[in-house]
């Protein structure tokens, strides 16, 4: 490892072991004030959210969410009354907010630290606990608590314009821009491009709008060739319309789509919370797929190249890079299930 590297590692410690710090006396301040601090058990950016819509119902002046970035805050302001919300005392930027890090690094190895675990039932199996961020379908309450939502909240103009025409959205995860990038690596990417390129092609030929989500850090954003965007008019970047990547905009650009196609991700939890048909590129099975009602999972392959078995993909199940290799989904078959799934009644 060289000497600059191994700098910023010590620097991106000393960074987060500041921080958990501050979230532990934030914690703890907060009980001798009596209050309960309700915070989530998982790291990721769809998880919070799910935690929120749960929480909304259950916090009050003295059981209140807490959140210690930024971006937690953002999305917490969304759902839940400010009044219910306990921030820490310093706030991780939003630009270095690495929650993975500080989770497994910190919080989940300090005693003190103890988060609420949330479970549902899902309707066809109602003696199994799953929890709340393995699966997700929206009710008529949560679906009309958005709606309200959105209703007092300020949407950026330009998303607003381009909603008034029939929209799709599409958000693809790809790290070829990353070294280790090996066959068991963020396994629910897409790494054949090409392919998507040439969907984005077949969808700007359509009757629609699509937007294409992600930030401008995301690989998949910054290398999208520049004449793509240039030939087809109508397919545009969320980044673009947005003033803010406010989780508002994101709310409000779910509820008024046709639905959306690309992997399985942070931004498909509204799409699952508000109901809306979704497309699952590349995904790898999971034991909680066939609980969602809206969602088709077109699962990627794994090929055994010794006994020429060809089986899915599976979550977290380990694969010898010298024995298997990935088979992804083909555009002819990612076509054929959009027109058949989400363009159907598109006239």
């Amino acid at each position: 490892m060289s000497l600059i590297k191994k700098f910023y590692n010590l620097i991106k410690y000393l960074f987060y072991f500041f921080f958990s710090k501050i979230i532990f006396f934030s914690i703890n301040y907060s009980k001798l004030k009596k209050i309960n601090l309700l915070y989530c058990d998982r790291a990721g950016y769809a998880d919070f959210i799910f935690f929120c819509i749960e929480m909304r119902l259950r916090v009050n002046k003295t059981n209140k969410l807490f959140c210690f970035s930024i971006k937690q805050y953002e999305i917490a302001k969304f759902f839940i009354k400010k009044e219910f919300i306990e921030k820490s005392f310093f706030l991780i930027p939003k630009f270095v907010h690495n929650s993975q890090y500080i989770y497994s690094k910190f919080l989940n190895k300090n005693k003190n630290f103890k988060p609420a675990k949330l479970t549902r039932s899902p309707p066809n199996n109602p003696e199994l606990s799953v929890p709340i961020s393995e699966w997700w379908n929206g009710d008529t309450e949560t679906i009309k608590f958005i709606d309200k939502q959105l209703e007092k909240s300020d949407i950026s103009k330009n998303l607003i314009k381009i909603c008034q025409k029939k929209t799709l959205c599409l958000f693809i995860k790809n790290f070829s821009n990353v070294e280790k990038n090996h066959l068991n690596f963020q396994v629910r990417q897409t790494r054949d491009l090409n392919k998507i390129y040439k969907l984005i092609n077949h969808l700007s030929s359509k009757n629609l709008n699509l937007v294409i989500l992600g930030l401008q850090s995301d690989n998949f954003i910054k290398t999208l060739p520049n004449d793509l965007l240039k030939k087809n008019k109508n397919v545009y970047l969320f980044k673009d319309l947005t003033d803010n990547n406010s989780i508002a905009d994101q709310a409000y650009l779910a509820k008024n789509s046709l639905g959306f196609i690309g992997n399985m991700s942070g931004p498909t939890s509204l799409f699952g919370i508000l109901n809306k048909d979704g497309l699952i590129l590349d995904a790898v099975w999971f034991y909680s797929d066939n609980y969602f009602k809206n969602f088709l999972f077109m699962y990627k392959k794994i090929y055994n190249k010794h006994s020429k078995i060809l089986k899915n993909f599976i979550w977290q199940e380990y694969y010898d890079p010298d024995i298997f290799e990935i088979v992804e989904n083909t555009y002819d078959e990612i076509v054929n299930n959009v027109d058949k799934r989400i363009l159907s009644n598109l006239k």
